[in-house]
């Protein structure tokens, strides 16, 4: 009940201060563990993007474990079951956790590029994400997000939701190192064909 008004309460809060839409939630499935794979420009991409899925259904994300001890953010990330993660380190607890959330069934964001963008160009993808599809063998729906880069000085900040991409039938021959890899780049370059004008691409 508390994190339904919260949620509501933030969606209010963006679609009134940063005019926040969504299109393509069409192709989150309702049920069943899944991967929202999305670019990362800003501070307010979580909030916008959870927001977004939210009359699907929960989404969860990974937050800076110091940040659960700051006061009233630490309650807010506990109330929405963000999962701590040490950055610039290899946290195996919250990889342990991520994956346990898939298995359990949930929807969970993340960021392939780790951490913000700087600029226009997009950052090199990590192996995280090609890793942890791989394990959980849940499917990755791809999103992009655009203009929260000007945020808070913008009213245009819009979510695409794009296709359904999984682990299993992009991995070739190569070893499985060098399969996350080139999966978490096969991601990246599927979120960047999202453009704001384009129509939405269905699942495969």
């Amino acid at each position: 009940m508390l994190a339904d008004l919260l949620r509501l309460s933030t969606e209010f809060f963006l679609k009134a201060f940063s005019g926040l839409r969504a299109e393509g939630l069409e192709n989150i499935p309702r049920s069943g563990p899944v991967i929202i794979a999305c670019n990362h420009r800003s501070n307010a991409d979580p909030p916008s993007v959870l927001t977004s899925i939210f009359h699907v259904r929960p989404g969860r994300v990974l937050a800076k474990r110091e940040l659960f001890s700051v006061p009233f953010v630490g309650w807010v990330l506990r109330v929405f079951h963000c999962i701590p993660v040490e950055r610039g380190k290899g946290d195996l607890g919250a990889m342990k956790s991520l994956l346990a959330a898939l298995k359990d069934g949930d929807c969970v964001l993340l960021f392939p590029e780790g951490t913000r963008a700087r600029g226009d160009k997009p950052l090199e993808p990590k192996a995280g994400i090609g890793f942890v599809a791989a394990k959980s063998g849940a499917p990755i729906v791809t999103a992009r997000i655009f203009n929260t880069e000007k945020y808070p000085w913008t009213h245009s900040v819009k979510v695409k939701f794009g296709r359904t991409l999984r682990f299993e039938e992009f991995k070739g021959a190569q070893d499985e190192k060098t399969a996350y890899i080139d999966f978490s780049k096969h991601v990246m370059q599927e979120i960047f064909s999202i453009t704001e004008e384009n129509a939405v691409g269905g699942k495969k």
